[in-house]
């Protein structure tokens, strides 16, 4: 089915499509551009099937291949069609295609045709072909219109020309499937009564005109434009004859839209203020609509969450509306509320292009809504009154403050007050960290070195500070007094709060960044750094006990300097001298005394109506006793303990004295009555420490046969307990306690082992880093002298011909000089030792074997002796008895035998096998 927009259409004019093979057939086509911008095509044919392909080798166009169509303008196409004789007769079918080569709606449209080929000698129809019409009738110029979703109705008259039965199909084969295609076909029937009947085709008698009914509707929301179906006839008899014929319908354009809005009515603000808005586009156009709201006084503003949206054929879309109050002033403050209308304007969105939106689209009717703005809560109302109320009571403000307000007594100037004075630790240790530190700079003192302790304080409102007084208090009796006054002198140092310091460095009075350093400023003269009291540091000096302390003047400021009475400044002092250092219970008392000028009370002011109609109040003073402190802060009880113990070796020794030098294991079986062997090196220590607390490290020294330190074996730190490498041998209870810890040496030799204590010791305090470093005493242990010996020499195995001689050190041989010489053969190995055969080779290999013949009667000894590095030797030995056969009678013939010469004498001559020899000619055995 082909579909076109209303602005490019194909008409076909020509009626005749049958052509005699060898003759020439023309087929105009118009094209007609109804958009105003110009269009540019391309025309050609395209066959269907591959029975009509050579209908591209006899199709000439008049048309270029390219072709620009202008607006509102046509144009007309010819096809000529030149048949070949020898072409084969039938029915060729083909499509017109056209297509745009530019941006324009319809981009391709096709023309289904069909052209007849006779045989040559017939005339230019069949006779025998089918005769079709369609009702009602359809043209490109004129198609029928309808509705989307509303069927099409037609009928088609056929006539069956040929002289056989035949059955006709209608079919419309390229329908998309949205649309919905019913042929129905009506037969006569025999019954008078029935005169038609539906079947599944329409058979016709030669000469017989038969009806086919049939329904063409498209979808709902088809989209208005034209279509062009192409409608099919078939035959039973003739397969391969198509009849096409094509119906041009016109879907007219459905502009139905459909708004409502729920609810109608809406109490503002017991209700939520939004309202929702449902469109329903029921035609098959796409809308783009704009929303707005309006009411007539405009006391709402209303928004949308979607103010433009597009509606596709069909769809449902819902919008929230939302009211919001703007002229707040307008709401009643009693009453049943405000009740206004206000409407919802739909309108056509503007299009992009708007030369081609020909006319607005209709729209339906705007919805209203009502909206009842409630009155105001009472909660209002009181505050109006309250308002009211507030207006005269500020009237009679006014007049109170004009004759009767007495302005506020100056302020006294804030007296000096403790902010923080505390010790840092509860308990102190005699000797170790003391003296006692209040809130100390350093967190601990190194044992032995008198460093002094220093404390830390915090006085607010400095320059009315005249002096700082210290007690140090056993059992509430004073022991020890120390006062101190801020003259520029030698003293401790103080600095001021670091607020104040950004504060005055902000207001640019002073750059406290570019002050000297501390270092510097010792060098300066007394006094030369005036202007530096507020801002970096104030130097206190010690009033001696003796005299009494005389007010001292505050350090006074340059021209350019706020005065201090102007300044809320903080003293914060830190690193005051104690001297608290003997153990016991403490308390420390700080005393602050204020100048006398800030002691002072002015006079009271009065109020206009008692200065014009009173009597004048006379300026007063009063002042506080200056002897007395104006603030005081106690510490805690500060406990001295006596000193801690140091660490002490409890014990330090070996596992054992002697230790065996690493090898092989001893074969039991060589030696099964030997005495029990030293353990294995290397040597392991055992030892246990007194205090473990007070340990900063431990080191294994080895030392050398004079006492000198040959080498550091290892060392351990023990400040967070028993180190990784020391927990599989040491545990620490009361005591710390290592047990089986090995060491690295296993050489043979003597060796004796140094375990040192490194005691903890405070850090050295920045004040005493001039002071020479403090002499710790060493602690110390050294173990007794341990041996690793050398391993003693072991025989494996000592054999004579096979015999084990730890088995039968006593061997007989009988030789049998008829026989000749036996061979004697000595296997041996060895270990931890040099092997010697005696008398003879003397040294050989630890592992080795000699053969040597013997024929000589007699006894020999052979001793295998093994001799290790420490001198320690191993023999054993096996006892040789060579013996003689005594010879059986002889017989003459026997006695006439030569005698063989007797061999020399060989020390390892061995005898013959006694075996050879009968049993009663054995000598006699050693059991």
């Amino acid at each position: 089915m082909q579909i076109t927009s209303n602005l490019l259409r194909l008409e076909d004019f020509s009626e005749n499509s049958s052509v005699s093979r060898g003759a020439t057939i023309d087929r105009q086509i118009k094209i007609t551009n109804a958009a105003e911008q110009s269009v540019e095509i391309s025309v050609w044919i395209n066959p269907t099937n591959s029975f009509s392909l050579p209908l591209q080798r006899w199709c000439k166009i008049s048309v270029p291949p390219t072709v620009v169509l202008k607006g509102e303008d046509s144009i007309t196409v010819t096809l000529t069609f030149e048949i070949p004789l020898q072409a084969s007769p039938g029915t060729y079918n083909y499509d017109v295609c056209i297509e745009t080569t530019n941006e324009y709606p319809a981009k391709q449209l096709t023309r289904p045709q069909q052209l007849q080929v006779l045989p040559s000698d017939q005339s230019t129809t069949f006779d025998n072909t089918p005769r079709f019409t369609t009702q009602p009738a359809t043209s490109p110029t004129g198609p029928h219109k309808l509705q989307a979703g509303q069927p099409f109705n037609f009928t088609m008259q056929v006539e069956n020309r040929s002289k056989r039965v035949d059955r006709f199909k209608l079919l419309c084969p390229d329908l998309e499937s949205q649309w919905t295609f019913q042929p129905k076909y009506f037969q006569s029937s025999s019954n008078p009564v029935q005169q038609t009947v539906e079947t599944d085709g329409l058979e016709l008698l030669p000469g017989q005109v038969g009806a086919i009914q049939a329904s063409l509707c498209a979808p709902e929301y088809m989209p208005a434009g034209y279509y062009q179906p192409t409608i099919r006839l078939t035959s039973s008899v003739t397969e391969n004859l198509v009849l096409l014929d094509v119906l041009y319908l016109e879907i007219l354009p459905n502009v139905n839209l459909e708004i409502s809005m729920f609810p109608a009515v809406r109490r503002i603000p017991e209700e939520p203020k939004t309202f929702e808005i449902k469109l329903v586009n029921q035609g098959n156009i796409v809308r783009e609509l704009r929303l707005q709201a309006w009411d007539q006084e405009k006391l709402f503003a209303y928004t949308f969450d979607l103010p433009k949206l597009t509606l596709d054929r069909g769809q449902t879309s819902y919008i929230t509306l939302v009211a919001r109050p703007e002229k707040r002033w307008r709401r009643p403050f009693w009453g049943k509320g405000l009740q206004f209308p206000f409407t919802v304007d739909l309108k056509n969105a503007e299009p992009e292009a708007p030369e081609l939106e020909a006319e607005p689209l209709a729209l339906p009717a705007s919805p209203e809504g009502t909206i009842v703005w409630q009155a105001r809560p009472w909660q209002h109302l009181l505050l109006l009154a309250l308002l009211a109320l507030g207006l005269l009571g500020a009237i009679a403000y006014i007049i109170w403050r004009f004759l009767f307000w007495t302005a506020p007594a100056p302020a006294v100037p804030p007296l000096p007050q403790v902010i923080s004075f505390k010790a840092a630790e509860p308990a102190y240790q005699e000797g170790k960290n003391t003296p006692v530190r209040l809130d100390a700079a350093e967190p601990a003192y190194q044992e032995g070195k008198n460093t002094p302790v220093r404390l830390d304080w915090e006085i607010s409102y400095l320059n009315r500070v005249q002096k700082v007084t210290i007690v140090q208090l056993q059992e509430n009796v004073e022991i020890n007094r120390k006062s101190y006054s801020f003259l520029p002198d030698k003293g401790a140092f103080c600095r001021i709060s670091t607020e104040l310091r950004q504060r005055r460095a902000t207001e640019g009075s002073i750059d406290c960044d570019k002050l000297p350093s501390i270092a510097q400023r010792q060098n300066y003269p007394n006094g030369e750094l005036k202007e530096n009291n507020f801002c970096e540091e104030v130097l206190l000096s010690e009033i001696p006990q003796q005299s009494s302390p005389e007010p001292s003047p505050s350090p006074s400021s340059d021209s350019q300097t706020p005065s201090l009475d102007e300044l809320d400044t903080t003293l914060r002092c830190q690193r005051i001298i104690t001297s608290a250092s003997q153990s016991g219970d403490s308390v420390f008392r700080i005393e602050v005394f204020a100048n006398p000028e800030a002691l002072v009370t002015p006079a009271a002011p009065q109020s206009r109506w008692q200065r014009w109609f009173g009597r004048r109040s006379p300026a007063s003073s009063s002042a506080q006793n200056p002897e007395q402190p104006i603030a005081t802060l106690t510490t805690d009880t500060i406990r001295i303990l006596p000193p801690e113990p140091e660490p002490v070796v409890v014990s330090f020794f070996s596992t054992q004295p002697t230790y065996e030098e690493v090898g092989p294991p001893l074969s039991p079986s060589t030696n099964p009555d030997s005495s029990p062997r030293p353990k294995l090196g290397p040597i392991q220590l055992n030892w246990e420490i007194a205090n473990p607390q007070q340990i900063k490290e431990l080191r294994l020294v080895n030392l050398a046969p004079d006492g000198s330190v040959d080498r550091e074996l290892r060392r351990y730190s023990v400040n967070d307990g028993v180190p990784t490498e020391l927990r599989q041998y040491c545990a620490i209870a009361t005591n710390l306690v290592c047990r089986n810890l090995p060491t690295n040496i296993e050489a043979v030799g003597e060796y004796r082992f140094k375990l040192v204590v490194v005691p903890l010791l405070p850090p050295v305090s920045s004040a005493s880093t001039s002071q020479p470093a403090q002499t710790v005493p060493e602690i110390a242990a050294i173990t007794p002298s341990i041996k690793i010996q050398a391993r003693p020499p072991e025989i494996i195995t000592f054999l004579i011909n096979g015999q084990n001689v730890l088995e039968n050190p006593r061997q007989v041989y009988v030789i049998n000089p008829a026989r000749g010489p036996i061979e004697l053969s000595v296997n041996w190995s060895v270990i931890d030792g040099e092997a010697q055969l005696l008398p003879a080779p003397g040294s050989v290999l630890n592992s080795g074997s000699i053969t040597s013949p013997i024929s000589v009667p007699g006894q020999q000894i052979i001793t295998l002796q093994v001799t290790n590095e420490s001198g320690e030797q191993v023999t054993r030995t096996a006892e040789i008895s060579v013996m003689e056969a005594t010879p059986p009678p002889q017989t003459q013939s026997d006695s006439a035998q030569p005698t063989p010469d007797a061999p020399s004498p060989n020390p390892l001559a061995v005898p013959s096998d006694p075996n050879g020899l009968p049993p009663f000619e054995l000598p006699p055995q050693l059991n």
